[in-house]
């Protein structure tokens, strides 16, 4: 009886050396497809260390994330600047004088989104032409305007 258990404790342990052996060249194939990568990832085409592409890239990140605070703020200014741009114009041509004809004279209103800005008025006479300014405040203005004037400004809102 003795012999027999011998046997089966040499054939166990057969069994037990292919499976780990079986086991060793699974990961030995692994390992190798491993390095193959490790070796892909740490050496690009011209042989450069993954520390310095980390470096650079960190350097080329760091610097386009100035640029765009910079831009961020151009932006700011830009829009700000738009903002006070006249944007809206209008202009109504008239008569001034019964006598004068062709409708030389008119109101030209130029406003920005806030509606704010200025009103031209030119006359038109015999005698030249006059031209008058007024400001304009969030569409209002403090001196009493023309008919011509009032259109002007409604059209240019």
């Amino acid at each position: 009886m003795y012999g027999v258990d011998l046997e089966i404790i040499i054939m166990a342990l057969a069994g037990v050396i292919a499976v780990l052996f079986v086991l060793v060249i699974v990961l030995f194939v692994k390992l190798s497809k491993l390095n193959k990568k490790y070796a892909q990832f740490m050496a690009g085409s011209d042989g450069k260390s993954l520390e310095e592409n980390v470096k650079e890239n960190y350097t080329l990140m760091k610097s386009i994330e100035l640029k765009q605070q910079q831009q961020d703020l151009d932006i700011l200014d830009i829009s700000d600047r738009v903002d006070n741009c006249i944007s809206k114009s209008k202009m109504v041509r008239y008569n001034a004088f019964k006598d004068m004809g062709g409708k030389l004279s008119f109101a030209l209103s130029m406003l920005n989104d806030k509606k704010d800005g200025y009103i031209l008025n030119c006359m038109h006479s015999n005698n030249g032409s006059y031209i008058y300014g007024k400001e304009i405040k969030h569409g209002e203005c403090e001196i009493e305007l023309s008919k011509e004037e009032v259109e002007s400004i409604n059209g240019a809102r």
